[in-house]
């Protein structure tokens, strides 16, 4: 019985016509690439979340020990982002110097001071740039959107993570990696939401160093059996094998 190779362009690598299966072979180029695209996010939601963490504790400091004082507004201004946010600009005088300050704040807030009316202030003792109008010691819009926007990067990182711990494992198995044979236990495909034909095949096999019978999961874009018959389970595969999770199938 012959062996089913999920991507004939491995034979070559059977054959010993090639150093390692075409399968395992990942671009530098791309990964450097989405380095590139993704290191952005990263850097930007790594600020963002220093951010947001100095935020909190900067709120929790003024609602424990902070100071109240009668500042004034100076200004204030309507924005939009995703719905209509407010803020206020004020300043105060505390331990012998001026300050100001733009915050966010409700619409409630916003609409009870006017630019030149008195508005009481909460302030850290010894450090007045931490300020806040009375009344908002909650977390609200100042720490929320920077956190939110943070899950972006850490999106990015995961995603990240996945692709250098990807190329990793594929140069590992690359280098150090041994073909066993194996068995179907199941297969299955189905075209997705970009018309890409995902095949998901779910290995039996032994293990060479440890004896242990293995039943894995792995899901291959493969448009080239588009149209074609799947292999039946129990048909014989390869399998390029390092560890009991480093494994693919060719």
């Amino acid at each position: 019985m012959n062996d089913f190779l999920l991507y004939p362009e491995n034979a070559a690598f059977i054959a010993g016509q090639q150093p390692y299966p075409a399968s395992l072979r990942v671009s530098r180029f791309n990964i450097g690439c989405a380095a590139l695209i993704l290191m952005p996010f990263m850097i930007v939601s790594t600020v963002l979340m220093a951010y947001t963490l100095i935020t909190v504790r900067d709120t929790l400091t003024l609602a424990v020990s902070g100071t109240q004082i009668t500042g004034q507004v100076i200004a204030r201004e309507e924005g939009y982002d995703e719905g209509v946010i407010y803020s206020l600009t004020y300043t105060f005088t505390a331990e012998n110097r001026s300050f100001e300050r733009r915050q966010y704040v409700s619409q409630t807030i916003y609409n009870q001071y006017a630019p030149e009316q008195p508005i009481p202030i909460r302030y850290q003792a010894g450090n007045p740039d931490v300020s806040r109008i009375e009344g908002t010691n909650s977390i609200g819009v100042d720490a929320i959107v920077p956190l939110i926007t943070s899950f972006v990067g850490i999106f990015a990182f995961v995603v990240a993570y996945g692709t250098i711990t990807t190329h990793l494992r594929l140069a590992r198995l690359r280098r150090d990696g041994r073909v066993i044979n194996g068995q179907i236990g199941q297969i299955t495909a189905q075209v997705d939401n970009d018309n890409d034909y995902q095949v998901t095949v779910q290995p039996h096999f032994i293990t060479p160093d440890t004896g242990e019978r293995i039943t894995g999961k792995r899901t291959y874009t493969a448009n080239h059996l588009k149209g074609m018959a799947l292999p039946q389970v129990g048909t014989r595969i390869l399998i390029t094998y390092l560890d009991a999770k480093a494994w693919e199938v060719l």
